[in-house]
């Protein structure tokens, strides 16, 4: 029987560790990219959805020019918006629907918590029908994100671009509330089941339709063939 000395043990490990770390900055550099994708992917949802606000409500968005305070507020506001969107996705997709979908399959599972995810925003403020069922069909958005290649890093950054955009861009309410960014200021048209009013977007019809348009974005290619929606 060969015998290994301390020096060939420790060669062994040293190559082994250095294995593990270029697999985990692998992974670690994957998660990234697919955030940044993603992150960026929700930011242009956002600016559509305020573009059709300005064109098919007269919402506005003007700049009031107090750049100087802009930083101070963002910043931290960003991180809190970051966290947000890591917790909702922790609770609503994440492992609950990893287990459910082990346990009832991907569509009933989708089904099972969209509707919570929903619920979970009936107490903002403003809140209406029609914002509660945007904020579902979002949960099918982010779900169909999440069974992507992309995984959770893939949904966690199209929730928080959505948010992020609407907030830290243009200043209009996210769920309901408003965060009063400086340097730009959004005011809802005359409209509100076009743009949402004081809810924000997601109670509106432009909401539906760039959600529903996020969402074929998400699947891509994947699109005509329905049985490929769930690839996780």
């Amino acid at each position: 029987m060969a015998r290994v000395s301390f020096a060939d043990a420790k060669k062994i490990a040293l190559a082994v560790g250095w294995v593990l770390l270029f697999a985990f900055v692998g992974i670690a550099i994957s998660v990234v990219l697919n955030s940044i994708v993603a992150v960026q992917l929700g930011v242009v949802m956002a600016a559509i959805a305020i573009g059709l606000s300005f064109i098919a409500s007269g919402a506005t968005v003007s700049l009031t020019g107090d750049w100087s305070r802009w930083l101070p507020i963002a910043l931290p506001l960003g991180i809190g918006l970051l966290c947000a969107a890591l917790t909702e996705e922790l609770m609503f997709r994440g492992y609950p629907l990893r287990r459910l979908t082990e346990a009832v399959g991907p569509w009933v599972a989708m089904a099972l918590l969209v509707v919570p995810f929903g619920l979970a925003h009936i107490a903002n403020p403003n809140a209406s029908v029609f914002g509660i069922i945007n904020v579902m069909l979002a949960g099918v958005w982010l779900s169909f994100a999440f069974f992507s290649a992309g995984g959770m890093a893939y949904a966690w950054g199209l929730h928080f671009g959505w948010n992020a955009g609407l907030a830290l861009v243009f200043d209009a309410p996210v769920s309901g509330y408003k965060w009063r960014v400086p340097a730009v200021e959004y005011a809802p048209g005359d409209r509100a089941w076009v743009d949402g009013g004081a809810f924000g977007p997601e109670a509106g019809l432009v909401a539906t339709i760039v959600i529903i348009a996020g969402t074929m974005a998400v699947l891509g290619s994947r699109f005509t063939q329905p049985r490929t929606w769930i690839a996780g």
